[in-house]
């Protein structure tokens, strides 16, 4: 959503992800491959 809109970056809490359980970089590792099916997004990946 955030590449449809034209962002330039979309920076995921990852550390908050795990603090709740969860493995934040599955989700990093999701939005990548989302973007990499869509070349023309050039939206960037920030890790926090």
């Amino acid at each position: 959503l955030a590449a449809k809109a034209g962002a330039a970056f979309v920076s995921p809490f990852v550390g908050r992800l795990d603090d709740i359980g969860q493995i934040g970089m599955d989700l990093i590792a999701d939005i990548k491959q989302v973007y990499d099916h869509y070349p023309a997004f050039k939206t960037e990946i920030l890790v926090a």
